[in-house]
């Protein structure tokens, strides 16, 4: 079984992703970007020898942050050589995945790798498509919580909205799929265990009481610009409610922006669809005429930057627009 977790950034991943590497038959280490390349689903003849170059010829993420390339950081105890070899005795992307999680697991002593990367939203469809036994783990959070603690991280406004919007319409599209788990931060902090107990009986494990329990030690980045707590602390709810923490200025300014900010798809749900989906408040506010004017202008200039510097979204294929 091949495990996907995706999300839009700052919606509680690096939370759920130690407490799930703590059972004792899950490895869910940090981002590797691995599964988030279009072009290994769709032709991995092609495609599949430029997965470890470098720029300009590494493959990129489909995704709307630009990355090329993978990460394999201390928690991955695998090095170049033994990557290499298993792309190279690998004849399609499932083969792939089975074999590469068949040497990281032998190496952690697990039997099950969930691989965490919020950029895997985008090709969510691609693998819960690729075999019939793929799963979805898709972790969503009150999306002005989402946009501040962004913000919080050094983002725009306008870059946070455009974030949470595209990552969160492509999985919501996805949350009714028999192979996709949905579970929102604010139950797993209200009630860790009960929610923990759910997802792990998705996946087919019984919940382990170590799961809750701090851990000294941990391995990778435990700790971001604009966190309040460490992912490695104790489950706290501090983070929830993030957004009244702001001035009345920003508050408005983010409402505004997820009304006015559109995606060009009509095939994906709206941020009032995905509200109603998941069952958070849409919250009013002023109108500003010189602020989505300003936001059109940003809109247009990320546009033409994005395609002098050869980004997955750029000209031709811009996602967004201001209504």
């Amino acid at each position: 079984m091949s495990v996907m977790m995706a999300c839009s950034p700052s919606t509680g991943s690096s939370l759920l992703r130690r407490i799930l590497n703590r059972h004792s038959s899950i490895f869910c280490g940090s981002e590797t970007h691995i599964l988030a390349k279009e072009s290994l689903y769709l032709d991995w003849k092609a495609s599949h020898k430029k997965l470890l170059s470098g720029f300009p010829y590494g493959l990129r993420d489909k995704a709307w942050v630009h990355f090329r390339g993978i990460i394999l950081d201390e928690e991955y105890r695998i090095d170049i050589s033994e990557l290499k070899n298993v792309l190279a005795h690998s004849d399609s992307m499932q083969q792939f995945i089975v074999s590469l999680s068949q040497v990281i697991l032998q190496k952690e002593n697990k039997t099950l790798w969930i691989e965490k990367t919020p950029t895997n939203a985008l090709c969510a469809e691609h693998f819960l498509n690729m075999d019939s036994d793929s799963k979805l783990i898709h972790i969503t959070r009150n999306p002005y919580d989402v946009i501040s603690s962004l913000m919080n991280r050094g983002l725009s406004t306008l870059e946070a909205v455009c974030r949470y919007l595209i990552n969160t319409s492509h999985l919501a599209k996805l949350d009714e799929h028999d192979r996709c788990y949905l579970i929102r931060y604010e139950d797993l902090v209200a009630n860790p265990q009960n929610e923990l107990s759910q997802l792990l009986m998705f996946i087919g494990l019984e919940f382990e009481e170590s799961m809750l329990s701090q851990h000294h030690g941990e391995k990778g980045v435990a700790h971001m610009k604009g966190w309040s707590y460490k992912e490695t602390a104790k489950i706290e709810k501090g983070s929830v409610n993030k957004f009244e923490l702001l001035d009345a200025k920003s508050r408005n300014q983010i409402c505004s922006l997820l009304k006015h900010v559109k995606l060009k798809d009509k095939d994906l749900p709206s941020f009032h669809d995905i509200c109603s989906t998941f069952n958070y408040k849409l919250r009013p506010f002023d109108k500003n005429e010189k602020s989505l004017h300003s936001a059109k202008r940003v809109l247009l200039r990320d546009r033409l930057l994005r395609s002098m510097k050869f980004r997955y979204f750029n000209h031709f294929n811009y996602p967004f627009y201001i209504d």
